[in-house]
């Protein structure tokens, strides 16, 4: 009787999740593999790791990226395969999760490349979110510099491709930008490709480039001027 018991604790201590270990975060900042971040979310009970899209996946793969705060607790993102979803946590020095949202996609995260959608500047964190349609793809970035519900936030549109453009299907727009952070303003410089179709080749028919200043008001990024930014649909 006793070794039927011994056993089945033995058993339970396997199939248990393994609380993360502060090894997996010795740099000041790195990236996250498919195991560890399912064993951090099984852990935590962040979410259902046992759905299918899991296993499509090396566990090799890159799943997350951390940063570590002036404090020493971890600012992570990790990728929540099974709702294609982002997770925002902010761990302790003793691996215990003090906040933890989700950030939604709308769709799926076309824009992600890599894992570049997580970066840090200076005191801030970007989290790029993805919004898809037929022949649309833009990518909207949330500034931060702590963890907030989505809801509460706004973003900034930094580029996006659209088939439609401004001119119909053949005359499709390839918007990019890039991004400077002083203090609490940031300039975005986008410019604007406009598409032309050329025996069915996409070349460039004209560039347009110009500059838009955001101030933070609370939690919320507010533009100067947004005239360039209603006719060139990046104010959504």
């Amino acid at each position: 009787m006793r070794c039927i018991c011994l056993f089945v604790l033995l058993l339970a201590a396997c199939s248990a999740p393994v609380k993360p270990g502060s090894a997996l975060f010795t740099q000041d900042s790195g990236f996250i593999r498919k195991n560890d971040v399912l064993n951090i979310l099984k852990y935590n009970h962040l979410t259902d790791t046992t759905a299918s899209g899991w296993t499509l996946y090396p566990d090799t793969d890159t799943f997350g990226k951390y940063y570590r705060q002036p404090d020493g607790n971890i600012m992570a993102c990790l990728l929540d395969v099974g709702s294609e979803t982002h997770l925002l946590t902010e761990i302790t020095t003793d691996d215990s999760i003090v906040k933890a949202e989700r950030y939604i996609h709308w769709n799926y995260p076309c824009c992600w490349r890599n894992f570049d959608g997580f970066v840090k500047h200076g005191d801030y964190y970007c989290l790029k979110i993805c919004r898809t349609g037929s022949g649309y793809c833009s990518s909207n970035a949330y500034i931060f510099k702590n963890i907030q519900p989505q809801d509460s936030m706004s973003y900034i549109m930094q580029s996006y491709f659209d088939s439609f453009g401004g001119g119909g299907p053949d005359c499709p727009w390839v918007v990019t930008s890039k991004r400077l952070i002083k203090g609490d303003s940031i300039l975005m410089q986008y410019q604007v490709n406009e598409l032309a179709m050329s025996d069915t080749i996409e070349v460039i028919g004209g560039t347009t480039t110009f500059e838009v200043t955001f101030f933070k008001d609370k939690e919320k990024w507010r533009p100067t001027d947004s005239t360039f930014l209603k006719m060139y649909k990046l104010d959504w």
